[in-house]
């Protein structure tokens, strides 16, 4: 993650979601122990376009490999 940014964001397993986002009274050292750093060979990087910048855009289109054959001649998107 570090070349992308200097931070990197909390990834949790599916095994660990109910535990996670139960809001009541829990144990937080077991809490803790889920923050550590996911496996980088389960993640994959890639360029994505400007669009997931803006907030008003909420498309799959976010999410899809930047290519920049299709951006040619699009309005730019901020």
């Amino acid at each position: 993650m570090r070349p992308l940014h200097d931070r990197m964001p909390v990834i949790v397993s599916v095994a660990e979601y109910d535990q996670w986002l139960d809001c009541r009274g829990q144990d937080t050292e077991h809490l803790h122990e889920m923050l550590r750093p996911y496996p980088g060979e389960d993640l994959i990087a890639y360029p994505v376009s400007k669009r997931v910048n803006n907030p008003a855009n909420e498309t799959p289109e976010c999410l899809a490999p930047w290519n920049p054959q299709t951006e040619r001649g699009r309005k730019a998107v901020r």
